[in-house]
C-alpha cells in the first residue's frame, strides 16, 4: 500500500468503479510508477508524470486516464491537510495542464478541485475557489449523483452537469500563458519595442525561466555579471546582452530561439531597461501594469510545465499574432491530446506486421514548433528503457540525435523545434544539473531539422536517412488548404505537391481540388522503409466525397497502403477540436506495403459531444468501431459515412437498395431532365431578366407535397450574381430544400411558376409527366429517402447540416414505366398534400411496400430517424438522450427474443428475457436459455449481486485497437447473456436489438467465448 493511501480511499475508488483491478484500464497506480520497475511498459508514463508524481509538487496516488489522456489525480491523506498545502498541490496540477480534476482524499472526506482554474490571487479561507465538491469520503451516493463515478465520466454524462461544465479549457495553463504572453508583448510594443523583439524577448525569457527552474543553467552563465539568478541579470541592459550570448554558446544555438536571422547582427540581443523590466517581471512572478493592461506570472510553475505544451503555446502564441500566414499556409497547431491520440495508434505493434525496432527513426514533413516529434521522442526513450537499457544522458542524446528527424517551411518553427527537443532532452535526463557534457555534440538544425518544402527534389532529400529510407514512422498534422488558382500567392497554393503526383509512375491522383495534405500520405512512402508507418491528421471531407476524382483517389490510395486504423473526428469540428480552425478531422493509420488478402482495419468515429470544447476528452466507444474490408472500399463508395453512423446491417441495407436501384441522377436522365439550383443574390453582378416569374420562394420553409404561390412575395430583384434560366422556374416543377424539416428532407410540388433561390433545388416537368413528379414527392418525403440520405451525404453530419444537389442525385431510386404501377402511392401522396397535418407514418409504410423492404428493414430505418438521427442533428438536446421508458424496454427485449428465436430450431433452445430496472443511469436485459420453454418478457427490480459486484470491472475491460471506452456490455454467463448498457433511448431501440441480437447469436455459433 502506498504511503497515506488509506483504507477508506481504497474503498472509494473502488466504490466509483475506477480501480477495477484491470491492468491498464485506464487506472494508473502512483506506486507502480514510482516503482521504477524494467520491461513493465511504464516508462512513457513515468516521463509524463514526473512532476505531479514528486512528492514535493504533489505526489499523486493514482491517475485516472480517459483514452490515454489523464482525467483525474488522486491523493490520499491520512490526515486533513493545510489550506496552503492544497492550494499548492492545486497550483501544480494547474501548472501540469493535462488532468481535469484534483481529488484530495482524507480519512473524513473527498475534496474534488478543477485542475484547470487557474490558482486563486489570493488566500481564501473557507474554500478553495477551484472547489467543485466536498462531501464525506463514504458518502459514494452523493458523488453518484453529481455523476462522479466512472461510467458517468467515461459515458460524457458528467461532463453534461452543472459540475462538469465549470471545467473549461478556457481557463487552462495553457490559454492562461499565451493571454499573459500577449498582454506583455503589447506592453513591450507600447514601450517601443519592435513587435517581432517584443515576441523575441518573450520567447527567449520564457525558454529561459524553463531552464533555469530545471536547474539546467550552469553556474559559469553567471560570471562576473553580479547576479546568481536570471532575474537579477534582466534588471541591467549590458549583462543581459553577455547572457544571451553566452546563453547561445553554451547551447550550441538550438536551445535558444530565435536567434538573429542571416540579416541580423548579433545587436538583436540587447534591449533598453524598459524592456527587460517587462521581461524581469514575467520571471520573478511580479505583477505589471501599463495602461489598461494588467499580467501576472506568479501563478506559473515552470518546473512543472509539460514541454510540449510550451511548444503548442508557442504555435497558439504565434499564429494568434498571425493569423492569415496560418490560414494561408493551412497550418494550425496540434493540441497535445491529439497527438497522443495518433501516437497510441502508431505505438501499437498489434497493428502491424512487424515489430517497431528499439531504433526506429521517427519523421514529421510538417513538423512546426515540434509537438509529434517531442511526443515521439519521450516514447522512443520510454521504449529503449523498457527494453531493458539504462536511462542516462548518453541514451537521451543518442536518441535525439539519431531517431528524431522534421521539416518545415517555417524556419522560426524549426529553430522552435529545435529548442523544444534539447529542453526535453533535459527533461528526460536522470541528471539534468550535471555540468559533464551538457553542450549538444551537433546542432539539430540542418542535421534533423530542415527548413524546406516536403515535396523538394533536393536540400534534406539528399541527406542519408531519407535517400536511405530508414524511417520507420511518418507523422504529423501536415497543412489542408487546397490551392487557390493561379493568381494565389499563398504558401499552400504553391503547385509542388501537384507536380510531385504528376511526376510518380503511375501517377497519382488526389481527390477533387488537388488537396496537398493528401499529397502527405504519398510522399510519406519515400522515406519509409517496407512496412513502415503513417500516422497523419487529415481533413476527413476528402475521404467522404462522391466526386470522381476523389473516389479514383480514394481507390488507388486503398490499393497501395494497407491501412490500419481511421479515427472519424468529424464530430468535433466546431467543437474547439483545433483552438484556431473549424475543420473536420480523420487521422488516418496505414502500414507501408500492400494490402493483404482479406485485410480489414479499423473504423471508428468520435462521439457528438457538446461539452467536448470545455473537456477536451475525445470520446471513442466500441459501438462505433466497425472492422471494414479493404476490398470493399473501390466497391462501396459510401462505405465510410455509412460506418461513421451505421452499423454491418446499414452497410447491408445500403447495398441492397444501390443493387436494386438506380441513383436518381441516372433516373432524372432517362426523364430528360435534372435538379437546377435556384438563383444566387451574391454581388449582383449581372441583370435579373424581366421575365422571371413574379412570386419568390427565399428564405422559407417549404409546405410539404405541395407548395402554392398565394401569399409570396413578388421577385423584385433587378441584379443578381447569377440568375440562372429562366427555363428552370417553369412550373410544374418539383422542389426540394436544402435544409431538413422535422427531421426529414422536404420537397413539394409546383404546379404554377416560381423564381426560387439558391437553397432549393428544381426539377420542372412536362404537363403530361405530373405522375412522375408524384413519385418523386412520396420518396423525398419518405422516412426511406431521409434514411438513405444519412447514410450518403457526404457533408451532412460531417460538417454541414444541409444537402447538397449531389446528395439527392445519389439517392437509390425506384422508376417504374407506367403510371399504373405507383398507382396506389399518388393516391396516399395527393390525400396527404391536402392535409393540414399529414401522417408521415402513413406515407413510410408505403414507400417501404413500394421498394420492397422486409419488416426487419422497415424497423431498422423507422428507429435510425427516430433515435440516431435525432442524436445527430441535436445532440444532447435530442429526446434519444433521455432514459428508455418501460414500453420500449419491452419493444427491444422483444425484438431481440424474437430475432435470435428466427436463428434457432424450435428444439434447440428456448429464448426468454428479463428487464433488470433499478440502476440508475442503466439498464440491462438478461436473456436466458436455461428454462424449459419460451415466454413473455418480465420486468425484475434486481441484478444478482454476484453480477452486480463485477459490473464495473467488465463495462471497462481494456479493448483492442486503442479505444479505451465501452458503454455496452454482452457478457455471457453460464446459461445466460447480460446486456447492460446507458439508459439512453438510442442504445434501446430496435435498431440496436437487432445489432444485439446478431452479436449473441455470433458468440453462441462460437460456443460464448
Amino acid at each position: 500500500m502506498a504511503t497515506n493511501e488509506t483504507n477508506e480511499y481504497r474503498q472509494l475508488v473502488s466504490g466509483l468503479g475506477y480501480d477495477t483491478n484491470v491492468p491498464e484500464a485506464g487506472f494508473v497506480h502512483g506506486d507502480a510508477l514510482r516503482a521504477q520497475t524494467a520491461g513493465d511498459g511504464l516508462d512513457d508514463r513515468r516521463f509524463r508524470y514526473a512532476a505531479v508524481l514528486d512528492p514535493e509538487k504533489l505526489g499523486v496516488t493514482d491517475v485516472f486516464e480517459i483514452n490515454g489522456a489523464p482525467c483525474i489525480y488522486m491523493k490520499s491523506l491520512s490526515a486533513e491537510p493545510s489550506e496552503e498545502r492544497v492550494r499548492n498541490w492545486h497550483r501544480t496540477a494547474w501548472n501540469h495542464g493535462l488532468g481535469r480534476m484534483l481529488w484530495i482524499v482524507t480519512p473524513t472526506e473527498v475534496r474534488v478541485l478543477n485542475a484547470f482554474a487557474p490558482p486563486p490571487k489570493e488566500e481564501h479561507r473557507r474554500m478553495h475557489p477551484a472547489e467543485l465538491l466536498r462531501c464525506a469520503v463514504d458518502d459514494l451516493e452523493q458523488l453518484r449523483r453529481y455523476e462522479l463515478d466512472r461510467i458517468s465520466l467515461e459515458s460524457g454524462q458528467f461532463w453534461t452537469t452543472d459540475v462538469g461544465r465549470r471545467i473549461t479549457r478556457d481557463s487552462r495553463i495553457d490559454a492562461e500563458l499565451v493571454k499573459d504572453l500577449k498582454i506583455a508583448s503589447q506592453i513591450l510594443i507600447e514601450r517601443d519595442c519592435e513587435p517581432i523583439q517584443a515576441y523575441r524577448l518573450m520567447l527567449r525569457t520564457l525558454f529561459t525561466a524553463y531552464l533555469e527552474a530545471r536547474n539546467v543553467l550552469p553556474a559559469k552563465l553567471f560570471d562576473h555579471l553580479q547576479a546568481t539568478t536570471f532575474g537579477e541579470v534582466l534588471s541591467r541592459v549590458g549583462e543581459t546582452k553577455t547572457f544571451f550570448e553566452r546563453m547561445r554558446e553554451t547551447f550550441n544555438g538550438d536551445l535558444f530561439p530565435p536567434p538573429p536571422t542571416r540579416n541580423e547582427d548579433e545587436g538583436q540581443y540587447s534591449y533598453q531597461k524598459k524592456h527587460l523590466d517587462v521581461a524581469r517581471a514575467v520571471v520573478t512572478r511580479q505583477n505589471l501594469t501599463s495602461g489598461q493592461q494588467t499580467f501576472d506570472f506568479w501563478q506559473y510553475d515552470f518546473e512543472v510545465i509539460p514541454i510540449e505544451l510550451i511548444s503548442s503555446i508557442y504555435e497558439d502564441f504565434i499564429y494568434k499574432d498571425d493569423q492569415s500566414t496560418a490560414k494561408a499556409r493551412g497550418t494550425h497547431y496540434t493540441p497535445v491530446n491529439l497527438v497522443d491520440l495518433v501516437f497510441s495508434q502508431v505505438f501499437d505493434d498489434h497493428q502491424f506486421s512487424k515489430k517497431l525496432p528499439h531504433d526506429a527513426k521517427i519523421l514529421d514533413l510538417a513538423c512546426g514548433s515540434g509537438v509529434f516529434l517531442v511526443d515521439a521522442f519521450r516514447r522512443l526513450v520510454a521504449r529503449r528503457v523498457s527494453a531493458g537499457e539504462r536511462l542516462t544522458r548518453t541514451l537521451v542524446r543518442n536518441v535525439l540525435s539519431n531517431q528524431i528527424f522534421g521539416v518545415d517551411v517555417s524556419e522560426t518553427a524549426v529553430e522552435i523545434a529545435a529548442f523544444s527537443l534539447c529542453l526535453t532532452a533535459f527533461e528526460l535526463d536522470p541528471s539534468p544539473g550535471s555540468a559533464q557534457h551538457l553542450r549538444f555534440r551537433h546542432s539539430l538544425k540542418r542535421r534533423n531539422l530542415f527548413v524546406g518544402d516536403a515535396f523538394s527534389t533536393s536540400g534534406f532529400v539528399e541527406k542519408e536517412p531519407f535517400r536511405e529510407k530508414q524511417f520507420s514512422i511518418v507523422v504529423g498534422n501536415p497543412p489542408w488548404n487546397k490551392p487557390k488558382g493561379v493568381r494565389s500567392t499563398s504558401e499552400a497554393s504553391s503547385r509542388s505537391h501537384i507536380e510531385y503526383c504528376e511526376q510518380q509512375e503511375p501517377p497519382i491522383e488526389l481527390p477533387f481540388r488537388s488537396p496537398i495534405d493528401q499529397a502527405f500520405i504519398w510522399r510519406s512512402r519515400d522515406f519509409l522503409h517496407s512496412s513502415g508507418r503513417i500516422g497523419l491528421i487529415l481533413d476527413a471531407k476528402n475521404f467522404f466525397s462522391q466526386e470522381e476524382q476523389s473516389l479514383t483517389s480514394k481507390r488507388q490510395l486503398f490499393c497501395d497502403l494497407r491501412i490500419r486504423v481511421m479515427l472519424n473526428l468529424s464530430v468535433l469540428h466546431d467543437k474547439q477540436l483545433f483552438p484556431s480552425a473549424k475543420q473536420p478531422a480523420m487521422v488516418f493509420v496505414a502500414e507501408h506495403c500492400k494490402p493483404k488478402k482479406g485485410d480489414s482495419f479499423v473504423f471508428a468515429s468520435a462521439e457528438r459531444s457538446e461539452t467536448f470544447r470545455k473537456h477536451g476528452i475525445v470520446e471513442l466507444f466500441l459501438e462505433r468501431l466497425n472492422h471494414l474490408p479493404i476490398a470493399r472500399i473501390p466497391e462501396e463508395t459510401h462505405l465510410f459515412k455509412i460506418a461513421t453512423y451505421g452499423t454491418a446491417r446499414d452497410r447491408a441495407i445500403m447495398r441492397q437498395l444501390f443493387s436494386d436501384f438506380d441513383p436518381l441522377e441516372s433516373v432524372l436522365a432517362t426523364w430528360s431532365c435534372q435538379f437546377n439550383q435556384g438563383f444566387i443574390k451574391g454581388n449582383h453582378s449581372r441583370d435579373a431578366p424581366d421575365d422571371f416569374p413574379k412570386h419568390k420562394l427565399e428564405d422559407r420553409e417549404l409546405t410539404r407535397f405541395r407548395q402554392g404561390v398565394v401569399g409570396l412575395p413578388p421577385f423584385e430583384y433587378s441584379r443578381l450574381e447569377r440568375p440562372r434560366e429562366g427555363r428552370i422556374y417553369s412550373g410544374p416543377l418539383f422542389l426540394v430544400r436544402q435544409s431538413l424539416q422535422d427531421h426529414r428532407l422536404v420537397g413539394a410540388m409546383c404546379n404554377a411558376d416560381i423564381t426560387y433561390s439558391r437553397t432549393y433545388f428544381g426539377i420542372p416537368m412536362h404537363k403530361s409527366q405530373m405522375w412522375r413528379l408524384d413519385l418523386l414527392n412520396a420518396y423525398l418525403n419518405s422516412s426511406l429517402a431521409m434514411y438513405c440520405f444519412l447514410m450518403t451525404a457526404t457533408r451532412f453530419g460531417i460538417d454541414k447540416q444541409i444537402a447538397e444537389q449531389n446528395d439527392f442525385e445519389r439517392l437509390p431510386f425506384r422508376a417504374v414505366e407506367t403510371e399504373e404501377e405507383c398507382h396506389e402511392l399518388r393516391n396516399i401522396v395527393r390525400k396527404l398534400a391536402i392535409e393540414s397535418k399529414p401522417n408521415l407514418s402513413v406515407l413510410d409504410e408505403a414507400v417501404f411496400d413500394f421498394y420492397g423492404l422486409p419488416n426487419w428493414q422497415r424497423e431498422y430505418v423507422a428507429d435510425t430517424i427516430r433515435f440516431d438521427l435525432d442524436f445527430v442533428r441535436r445532440g444532447s438536446k435530442a429526446t434519444s438522450v433521455l432514459p428508455a421508458d418501460k414500453d420500449e424496454m419491452r419493444l427491444y427485449a422483444e425484438t431481440m427474443v424474437m430475432q435470435i428465436r428466427s436463428n434457432l430450431t424450435a428444439t434447440e433452445l428456448s429464448v426468454n428475457a428479463d428487464i433488470v430496472t433499478g440502476l440508475s443511469h442503466l439498464r440491462c436485459v438478461v436473456i436466458r436459455f436455461d428454462e424449459k420453454r419460451n415466454r413473455r418478457v418480465r420486468f425484475s427490480n434486481t441484478l444478482e449481486d454476484k453480477f452486480s459486484s463485477r459490473l464495473a470491472e467488465l463495462l471497462h475491460a481494456p479493448l483492442s485497437a486503442g479505444v479505451q471506452l465501452r458503454r455496452s456490455l454482452v457478457h455471457f454467463d453460464a446459461d445466460r447473456c447480460i446486456i447492460v448498457k446507458f439508459a439512453q433511448k438510442r442504445f434501446w431501440s430496435r435498431a440496436r436489438a437487432y445489432d444485439d441480437s446478431d452479436s449473441i447469436f455470433y458468440e453462441l455459433c462460437r460456443g460464448g467465448e
